[in-house]
């Protein structure tokens, strides 16, 4: 979770509103995801895709697989140094 606190450069009292969200239920006592959190964040992210398809209509389907392929080696650097945990 340090991760993304610095990455996000909040202060204390920033930090503190966030980890309150653990009261979702999306975050245990450690900070660390629940499986909660992961269903919250997945549905977050399908409603993301939703919303954004329009956006993606100029490059295409193509196109679009391109870019995962692109970004991919991002994705993967994240993963591994534990930033972000693998969702799908």
């Amino acid at each position: 979770m340090g991760v993304i606190r610095a990455t996000r450069g909040w202060d204390d009292e920033e930090w503190a509103g966030a980890t309150a969200r653990a009261a979702r239920g999306w975050l245990d006592a450690d900070g660390t995801v629940t499986d909660a959190g992961i269903a919250a964040r997945e549905r977050i992210e399908v409603e993301t895709d939703e919303r954004c398809a329009a956006l993606w209509e100029p490059i295409g389907g193509t196109g679009a697989r391109r870019l995962a392929e692109l970004i991919a080696p991002v994705n993967d650097a994240f993963t591994a140094a534990g930033t972000c945990r693998q969702l799908r």
